[in-house]
């Protein structure tokens, strides 16, 4: 990410202003210990937070209490929360917090008006996550365009211009952001990319020997079959610097994916399947509560697409909790399978079962009702 460079240039001007002292160079030790303390800070400051949203949400979207209740605790007790990747000093559980916020305004903002400030802080949350993790770029116009199918029916008609006033503000200010990070990467080299690393990744997920997961040894192993195939079709590979890797990587990918759609078609149908196996990142241990929520969300998005296909309505809920989840589905399949990369849908699977629930006891209630009536008719 880029804005640990602004933020250093920024802290060392700010130094400056008010000492004539030297900076003293930290160990790397040290730094690192500063740098994960402060990550975990920011993570726990929001974490409780975005544990509040998505309660609020599930008030919004579930009517048994229960449900609503058992929500936050699914997911603050969720495998890959609480363990496998919260825990972790990485940007992830900053990103899904902001996430969840970011979510939590945009529903609100279906059912009531929200204020300016509301309006610049959901903005303002998008961004900064998008700034600390890029490819959240992805996730967020998955979920603007799932809330834009669901805004632009008549029922929300007022919400309309609250909503593109929101989008125009996200766009305008990814936009300013990203033009630093040109600027930076143009003098660093010496091109105006936003990345130096993405068809590197793109390669990852494209080639002949992809399995859809990501291949730790594959770049480094002269004996793998993926680097010989790489050095024989870009001859002095290992001379370019890393953006003009990234460029060659990008052509010979989509080449592949060109010359071989069907084997494209069988990569894309096995990384969604890998996408919901029940395992956590760096983890090969099978985990039922994963297997539980997995199977739930798959059963609410067939009983959606039934419906759909049933032209049934008042779906807005469903859309919006399948457009989140669907996101980094597609960043999956863009590039490769990262079970960091399905942190981000995970809160919204949990949802998405809770659903699944509440329709089942609906059903259910609705048996015993009908059920009731013919008793009580005989």
């Amino acid at each position: 990410p880029t804005y640990p460079v602004w933020i250093h240039i920024a802290l060392q001007n700010l130094y400056h202003a008010v000492t004539q002292n030297e900076i003293e160079i930290s160990s790397g030790d040290l730094y690192f210990k500063s740098y994960a303390f402060l990550q975990h800070t920011i993570s726990l400051f929001l974490f409780p937070i975005s544990v509040v949203c998505l309660f609020s949400i599930a008030k919004r979207i579930v009517t048994d209490k229960r449900l609503q209740a058992a929500i936050p605790f699914a997911y603050i007790l969720y495998p890959s929360v609480c363990y496998y990747i919260g825990n972790l000093a990485n940007y992830e559980s900053i990103a899904l917090s902001c996430v969840i916020i970011a979510f939590y305004f945009l529903f609100k903002g279906l059912s009531e008006k929200l204020s300016v400030a509301q309006i610049v802080l959901c903005s303002f949350v998008i961004v900064i996550s998008t700034f600390i993790r890029p490819q959240l770029n992805i996730i967020y116009t998955i979920l603007l365009i799932s809330f834009a199918v669901v805004v632009f029916q008549k029922k929300y008609i007022s919400f309309r211009r609250q909503f593109i006033y929101q989008v125009l503000l996200v766009g305008l200010l990814i936009i300013s952001s990203s033009a630093f990070v040109f600027i930076k990467n143009y003098h660093t080299v010496g091109k105006y990319t936003l990345s130096t690393h993405g068809g590197i990744a793109f390669f990852e997920g494209h080639n002949p020997y992809a399995r859809g997961s990501w291949c730790g040894d594959c770049d480094i192993n002269p004996k793998h079959l993926r680097y010989q195939f790489v050095r024989n079709e870009i001859p002095g590979f290992d001379t370019l610097s890393e953006i003009q890797r990234s460029e060659a990587l990008t052509v010979l990918a989509k080449s592949w994916i060109y010359q071989h759609p069907f084997q494209e078609v069988v990569l894309t149908c096995r990384k969604v399947a890998m996408f919901f196996l029940p395992y956590n990142s760096d983890s090969d241990v099978f985990n039922i509560f994963n297997l539980l929520i997995h199977l739930g969300f798959i059963l609410f998005t067939l009983r959606l697409f039934y419906k759909l296909f049933k032209r049934q309505k008042n779906l807005d809920n469903e859309i919006l909790i399948l457009g989140s989840v669907l996101g980094p589905v597609i960043l999956s399949d863009i590039f490769f399978v990262g079970y960091r990369w399905r942190y981000y849908a995970e809160p919204f699977m949990i949802l998405a079962f809770f659903i699944f629930c509440q329709q089942v006891l609906d059903s259910i209630n609705m048996y015993k009702n009908q059920k009731s009536s013919i008793d009580a008719g005989i």
